[in-house]
């Protein structure tokens, strides 16, 4: 049974891993990058990146494909707080304790 405590240990930390290595510069960390895209879907015009975009998508598992390539979009505070979500779901269910 201890074997499956370290097993999901290193599993957590990879998980973990994956997350913070999608973090685009200049972002220190994943709490940045998660805070800026929360604060900055409360402006009017809402516009992020397509880098920015791609990742935040990315990392929600939304189709990352079906985004045209075009220098912004608008990502307003009603559908980022749906992404963030389940981000958060996502994140909460790597750092469970077993």
């Amino acid at each position: 049974m201890g074997e499956n405590i370290v097993y999901m240990k290193a599993w957590r930390q990879r998980k973990t891993n994956e997350f913070e290595s999608l973090v685009p510069n200049p972002f220190k960390n994943l709490q940045e990058f998660l805070g800026y895209c929360a604060t900055h879907s409360e402006t009017p015009r809402a516009l992020f990146s397509y880098a920015h975009a791609r990742t935040l998508l990315k990392m929600a598992d939304y189709p990352v494909e079906e985004i045209n390539e075009m220098n912004f979009i608008s990502i307003h505070e009603g559908e980022m707080n749906e992404i963030l979500d389940i981000i958060k779901r996502k994140r909460n269910s790597i750092e469970a304790k077993f």
